[in-house]
């Protein structure tokens, strides 16, 4: 009995354990795709700035 009790203690222990590390996985994993989205934005839209930033500053 006591074993048994030992047991599903250690497995409760485990399951949050597991469920913990996911928790911070699909953090790390939404995280990431939100730095991709980011950096895809920069990418799109990054030359594009610069040539007005440097249009207007040479025209000032």
């Amino acid at each position: 009995m006591i074993l048994c009790v030992a047991t599903q203690r250690y497995l409760a222990q485990k399951k949050s354990l597991n469920l913990r590390r996911l928790i911070i996985l699909e953090l790390n994993i939404s995280l990431g795709q939100k730095l991709v989205r980011y950096l895809k934005m920069v990418n799109a839209y990054g030359p594009f700035l610069n040539e007005n930033f440097y249009k207007n500053f040479a025209e000032t």
